[in-house]
């Protein structure tokens, strides 16, 4: 298994094409939307996984955690340029489980599916200027600051998708196939 591991690495940072990164981005975002095919979650196979590569090659669980967190990090600035130490950090607690040394905080939301779609909708139409002053000012009068509470009422993961969005790092229709996927 670690040679395929390695291989698969290896492929990743040195010779995949811009189109196969998003391939695999892809496969490894369905794959983390629920459990495995051996009914384990991805945080649990990563944590067998560098369990056994530990124990194999005597190598402690920290120093691979460490270097996976890096591989990781490169990867990701490499692809996004622009993105925050917030959303970095967001990112690495999703993807590398335990790297950063605290508990994973993903902010859920009681809000029902819809509610949380027609918000992200008005936030979305007020943050690109193609709000109606009407609305705009409904909003205003019902709560003065709506955008940001409406901006801390959303779930992390829709923050990132919504300001990718903003920053046209992804068209309307990736964005909202990403923002429906999550609410799933």
């Amino acid at each position: 298994m670690e040679k395929n591991l390695f291989g698969i690495i290896d492929f990743i940072l040195n010779r995949a094409t811009e189109k196969e990164l998003v391939a695999i981005k892809a496969a490894l975002d369905r794959r983390t939307k629920g459990k495995l095919s051996s009914g384990k979650s991805l945080s649990d196979m990563v944590t067998d996984s560098t369990s056994k590569i530990s124990e194999r090659m005597k190598i402690p669980v920290d120093h691979i955690r460490h270097s996976v967190r890096d591989i990781v990090i490169r990867l990701i600035k490499q692809n996004a340029p622009d993105i925050t130490d917030e959303q970095l950090s967001i990112l690495l607690d999703e993807w590398v489980p335990g790297s950063s040394g605290k508990k994973s905080k993903k902010k859920q939301t009681n809000l029902p599916p819809d509610a949380l779609i027609a918000m992200i909708r008005q936030f979305i139409a007020f943050s690109v200027g193609q709000m109606p002053e009407e609305e705009e000012a409904t909003l205003r009068r019902e709560m003065s600051d709506w955008p940001g509470k409406y901006w801390n009422a959303f779930p992390e993961a829709i923050r990132l998708h919504i300001s990718s969005f903003l920053k046209a790092r992804m068209n309307e229709k990736e964005f909202w196939e990403k923002v429906y996927g999550q609410l799933k």
